[in-house]
């Protein structure tokens, strides 16, 4: 043996191997992750009717009347289907109304295609940020191996069980 690092017994070298910078460890980590995941991806994608009672179903009641206001060509803003009502541009949810927005006119009206769109863009979300936690953290300089805990801490994400977008609220009950 030529006492070299990463010289295999058999005096041929071997690439070494590094946690810290492996490509392996990314893939792994994200695995796991679609893996722990797949129940709320699967509720997402199946669970029968429209969401009901939570901060989804309003998101989802909101871009459902914007769009069918817009194809009757009534730019109504004033979304009374809840509470007293509320003008829908001036809440904490605009972009996100504008971008489902042409997913939700070219649906035409009809609800089950409109739940659909719905439904696939939260799945998406879901497979998308854990990558995208690991590319900012290698954005800001992480080795991998860091970067891939960072995407890890995606699955941290906490909320009221039964609210909002959060990992503890889809993982635990899906969209209903």
């Amino acid at each position: 043996e030529d006492g070299r690092e990463g010289s295999g017994s058999d005096g041929r070298d071997w690439p070494e191997f590094r946690i810290e910078s492996s490509a392996v460890v990314p893939f792994l980590v994200s695995a796991g992750l679609v893996g722990i995941a797949w129940r709320g991806i699967r509720s997402i994608l199946t669970t029968p009717g429209a969401p009901v009672g939570d901060d989804l179903s309003s998101h989802f009641a909101e871009v459902s009347f914007f769009a069918r206001s817009l194809r009757a060509g009534d730019p109504n803003l004033w979304f009374a289907d809840a509470q007293l009502g509320y003008p829908l541009l001036l809440t904490y949810t605009p972009l996100p109304l504008l971008l489902y927005l042409p997913w939700m006119i070219a649906a035409g009206g009809d609800v089950d295609r409109e739940l659909n769109v719905f439904r696939a863009s939260l799945a998406a979300f879901w497979i998308a940020a854990p990558l995208c936690w690991y590319k900012g953290a290698r954005w800001l300089g992480l080795q991998r191996l860091q970067a891939s805990v960072a995407a890890v801490l995606w699955m941290l994400t906490c909320d009221k069980h039964s609210f909002g977008v959060g990992t503890s609220s889809l993982l635990g009950k899906g969209l209903l």
